[in-house]
Order: structure tokens, then sequence, then C-alpha cells
């Protein structure tokens, strides 16, 4: 079995599968016998999709904590779910256990200090951030993060210095645009707080500069034109903040209209749009991991649980493009039922065209010795997130190989 980059996990077992255009026979006559299938309805049939999944990666997560306590990567799926789950305090649990076994893991002590800010434990936040940061000394966006829980607690002076050792690295600049904008406009916040008015429009401006559709960078830039006594730049700056605000909510109603989404199923779309990488990325490393204890039946038996948990989540609900796409990567993980897994590739980009559906049907053609269109698909990929270095490692793979 190869190991693919879109989940870093390699897997062991070598199962065959229910075959696939069954479960799409099935969606099919069940929509027929339900043509006029309302909005609510619809909204019933996420939220039960996304609860039959809870539970599919409630237990897996659990099991695998109990097996393998040590590993980041299970520790670090975990977390991930409780958050999607909105239960915090769960994810904290794991993640304290996990970091007895892993205190130096910089993604673990990351995901501590994200936490404890979101619950308001700023100093916390501070503490693993600060402990991220002296593992991986390169990571400088976790300045920003470091200095946000500053602000947030009211060290003011600290942030500053914070941010401006930051920006004084010699590698700042080469950190992506929405990273630098934010410590210019975090040094805002700082400079605000202190007031100091034209050293924190300069560093609002910057932060525009970069990016002229910065959250609430025009409102505080308002905000301080006003301490400034400029009304009219105030009023400028305040006006363009309103019409971000406008806009931002008319594609929000634009999208509740075209997904036929009550604001009451928000999280249960979220969930679904999280639930099935996270249930296939558990089952994966999971495998992986009893194959490398010698448990072979283990290994198979909790793949063919992702297969049949995700095959359920289709039946439930027929419309969520990740479903797809997850189900056939664990058959082209697996290289069992690979016409199957086109199948479903297929499906999950004619439901949602993302660069993450492209790219994995891109892998999947290509595993069917379809070059020409693995390369059209990871092309595709591509265009839609040109920065990914993984599709781009990928799509130049392809090409060598097609000469």
């Amino acid at each position: 079995m190869d190991t693919h980059p879109y989940h870093s996990q390699r897997q062991s077992a070598n199962t065959r599968n229910r075959n696939v255009s069954a479960i799409l026979i099935g969606v099919a006559i069940w929509l027929f016998s339900n043509p006029a299938i309302s909005a609510a309805g619809e909204s019933t049939a996420r939220q039960q999709a996304a609860g039959f999944l809870k539970d599919q990666i409630s237990a897996v997560s659990k099991q695998l904590l109990k097996d393998f306590p040590e590993d980041a990567e299970t520790i670090k799926s975990a977390t991930i779910f409780h958050r999607q789950c909105n239960t915090p305090g769960k994810a904290m649990k794991v993640l304290e256990k996990g970091l007895k076994y892993n205190p130096r893991n910089a993604e673990l002590c990351d995901l501590m200090g994200q936490i404890a800010f979101e619950m308001g434990e700023y100093d916390k936040a501070i503490t693993y951030w600060e402990k991220a940061l002296k593992v991986s000394p390169s990571w400088l966006n976790l300045n920003n993060n470091i200095a946000d829980a500053m602000l947030s607690s009211g060290k003011n002076s600290e942030a500053v210095k914070q941010l401006e050792e930051s920006i004084a690295n010699k590698n700042f600049k080469a950190l992506p645009a929405p990273y630098r904008s934010r410590s210019y406009f975090l040094l805002g916040q700082g400079y605000m707080q202190l007031g100091k008015y034209e050293e924190a429009k300069n560093h609002y401006e910057k932060a525009l500069k970069i990016n002229p559709k910065y959250r609430r960078g025009n409102y505080w830039l308002g905000k301080v034109y006003l301490r400034l006594k400029q009304p009219v730049k105030a009023k400028q700056h305040m006006q363009i903040h309103r019409k971000q605000l406008t806009a931002k909510a008319d594609r929000r109603s634009d999208l509740a209209e075209k997904n036929k989404l009550a604001v009451i199923d928000m999280s249960s779309n979220v969930e679904l749009k999280a639930f099935p990488e996270i249930m296939a990325g558990l089952c994966l490393r999971g495998s992986e991991l009893y194959g490398a204890h010698n448990k072979t039946k283990k290994s198979e038996k909790l793949l063919a649980q992702g297969k049949e948990a995700l095959r359920k989540a289709i039946t439930i609900y027929s419309k969520q493009s990740d479903i797809y796409r997850e189900l056939g990567f664990l058959y082209l993980v697996t290289n069992s039922n690979l016409s199957d897994a086109r199948e479903l590739a297929e499906k999950a980009v004619a439901l949602e065209g993302s660069a993450k559906n492209y790219f994995v049907l891109s892998l999947i053609c290509d595993r069917n010795f379809d070059r020409t269109n693995a390369i059209i698909a990871i092309r595709k990929a591509l265009e839609l997130e040109p920065g990914n270095g993984m599709y781009r490692q990928k799509y130049n793979e392809m090409k060598k190989r097609k000469r």
C-alpha cells in the first residue's frame, strides 16, 4: 500500500469492500421516493449524518487513545474532533494527557494554546505558545498568538515588545501576507492601548496595505483618527468598514439561501464538513498503529469500520461532498475498489468543486492509469489553491511521468 500526501499515515490492510454502486443506487431510490424533500427535511438528514459520524468518531478515538495514549497524531485528531463538537474542556483533557507523553511536541502545545485562549485562560495560552515557539523557533507566526493573548490580558507593553522583536526578525518578510498583516494590526492595537496614537495609525495602515480587507482594520483606523482629531478621515474609514460588513452579511445570506441552511443548522453543516476527514484519518492512523504491533485483524477491522461508517453516512445524507471524497480516498489507500473510488471522487467534485476534492480525484485517476485526467484534476486543484506546495509537488511528479 502506497503512502499518499493527503493523509500522512501508511496502511497495511488489504480488505475488499462492498461495491459502492449499490450505495448510489440506494441513494437514488431514496431520493426518487422523496422528490419534494424540504429544506427542513434536508436539515434533519444533515444533522443525523453529522450525529452518526460523531458517535463513530467518539468510539474510535476513545479506543485508540486507550491503546496508544502516546501517539501524537491520534491525540491531535481527537483534539480537533472535540473542538469541532464545541467541547473545549474535553479537548483540553485529551491534550493534557497527551502532553505528558509529548511535552516537546510543538503542534500539541499550539493546540493547547489555542484552546486556552478560546476559554479565556490567557496566561496558560501564553505559556504553551511560548513552549511551542521554543521547540520550533522558525514558527514566527506564533508571536502573533502570544501577543494577542498578552493584549487580551492587559499586558500591552509586553505585547508591543513581542511584536517589535518578531517584525525585526530577518525571516519576518518571508512569512505569508496574512501573518504579516496581523502582526502590524496587533502592534497597532498595542500602541492604541498605550495611548500612542500616531504609532497605532502607522501600523494599522501597514496592515491594510498588505491586506486592504483586513477584518476590522478600517474600523480601528477610523477610531485612531478620531483620537488624532481628524474626523474626516475617521468617517472615511468607518464608511469603508460598514460597506465591508454589509458585503459580508450579503455573502452569508446568499450562502444560506443557496444551501437552504437555517441558522440553527449551521453547526451540523460545519461538523459534516470536518467529520469525514477526521474519521478517515483516525482509521488510517489506527490501522497503521495496530499493524505496527502485529495486530493485523484489528488493523483490518478498523479500516472496514471506517468505510462502513462513511457508506452509511452517505445513505443518511447524500449531498455532502466530503463523505464521498473520504470514502474514495480510503479505497485508494487500501488499493481496493479503485473504479468505485473514482466514481466517489467524481461525485464529490460534482457536489463541490473544491481544491481538496480535485486533488483526491487526481490521485485516484493516477492510480487508475488515467494520466491525462489526473493532470487535469491536479491543475484544477492548483488553480483553486495556487500556493499549496503539496499540490504543486504532485503536479510536477505527474508531469515528469507523463513525458
